[in-house]
């Protein structure tokens, strides 16, 4: 692993790092732009002395047939920030969970990640500051940025050239709520925020609480699936959440005593 390999690699070094991750973004849109170029990375020798109709042949066994150039290199940039977005958030995280240990004489917080980081140095202060400038973003930014993305490409250059780049995003969803799975990755992003920057935990199960009543609402009302039954599978996902950090207020609230048989249950 990284910490084997370079023993004084600490978790701020890697989320430096993990920040420029999606510039693999570029090498993947050059790489799918010289395979439609090429027919398939064929020798370009080998391309010059075919027909025509041979080319078009060819051309169309590619799963890049029918793309444009900047289609290709938009849904490159899409699919890594869609397929990235987890990671980035998680290593984002990572750099804001501090436990506090008592030592007697004092207290200390230490970086949940990687312990030998003083959660009360200036150093890692500034870092800190620094990952949540990171946390809107990416965090923000990447959603939002798809469907500026294809707002501008549905307008300039019609649904049909919007929906092939985002086809990975859409697929499943009514046309009025084509980018439905943005909404879902912000509602991730909050839920995140939520279990990370609030303190209390009373705070927290009432704030997850609050913002899942809201999502599931959306759901419920605007039914944004083609299929009732995946509406209907999304519903009842939602719900069960609701249900558990409802439990969670009870069991936070002391209405229910440790080892009674609400307890066991």
């Amino acid at each position: 692993t990284i910490d084997y390999a370079f023993p004084g690699v600490t978790v701020c070094h890697k989320f430096y790092a993990q920040r420029l991750s999606p510039s693999i973004a570029a090498f993947f849109a050059l790489l799918t732009v010289w395979y439609n170029y090429s027919y398939g990375f064929r020798d370009t020798d080998w391309v010059e002395v075919m027909h025509n109709e041979q080319r078009e042949k060819i051309r169309e066994r590619l799963f890049t047939r029918g793309k444009k150039t900047y289609q290709l290199i938009v849904a490159c940039f899409g699919i890594t920030f869609f397929f990235q977005y987890p990671t980035l958030i998680q290593e984002i995280i990572n750099l804001n969970s501090c436990r506090e240990f008592d030592f007697g004489t004092h207290t200390a917080r230490f970086l949940i990640a990687d312990y030998r980081v003083d959660c009360d140095s200036t150093d890692y202060q500034s870092n800190q500051a620094l990952s949540v400038i990171f946390l809107l973003a990416y965090g923000v930014g990447i959603p939002v940025g798809i469907r500026l993305a294809g707002f501008l490409v549905g307008v300039n250059k019609g649904p049909e050239a919007e929906n092939g780049m985002f086809m990975f995003l859409r697929k499943g969803y009514s046309a009025d709520y084509a980018y439905w799975e943005l909404l879902n990755m912000l509602r991730k992003l909050i839920l995140i925020v939520i279990m990370t920057f609030f303190v209390d935990p009373m705070v927290q199960n009432y704030a997850a609480a609050w913002a899942i009543s809201a999502f599931l609402i959306l759901q419920w009302w605007l039914q944004p699936f083609q299929l009732a039954s995946m509406n209907i599978l999304e519903t009842l996902s939602l719900s069960v959440i609701m249900a558990c950090t409802n439990l969670a207020l009870v069991w936070a609230t002391g209405l229910v005593r440790n080892e009674s048989p609400a307890d066991w249950m």
